[in-house]
């Protein structure tokens, strides 16, 4: 489970670095950190790394448990699939974070 919360824990501190990025723009700001350059890397498909293949494996293993755990303790409803799906989304940025090397 350490695995797990290390996963939550990185989100956290992402999205806290987000929204302090954000408060820190002024309204008429509009120099954006996307630029054409960081788009395409965005955007580039990045072949996994040999290296890397434990860590997404160690991600999908805890997302899968975790995902037991919500579908064994919540009713079958719109919420409890989109609770699936947001982990879903949270193991594919995860796995882009290092595939990209943590740039963004």
């Amino acid at each position: 489970m350490q695995t797990l919360q290390s996963l939550f824990n990185s989100q956290s501190k992402h999205q806290e670095r987000m929204m302090k990025e954000m408060q820190n723009q002024t309204p008429n700001q509009s120099k954006s950190r996307f630029t054409e350059e960081v788009l395409l890397d965005i955007f580039t498909y990045h072949k996994p790394e040999p290296e890397h293949l434990p860590k997404y494996e160690a991600i999908r293993n805890a997302a899968l448990e975790f995902a037991k755990v919500l579908v064994a303790n919540t009713p079958a409803s719109a919420d409890q699939t989109f609770a699936i799906r947001l982990l879903r989304e949270s193991v594919m940025t995860a796995n882009a974070s290092i595939a990209t090397g943590g740039k963004y």
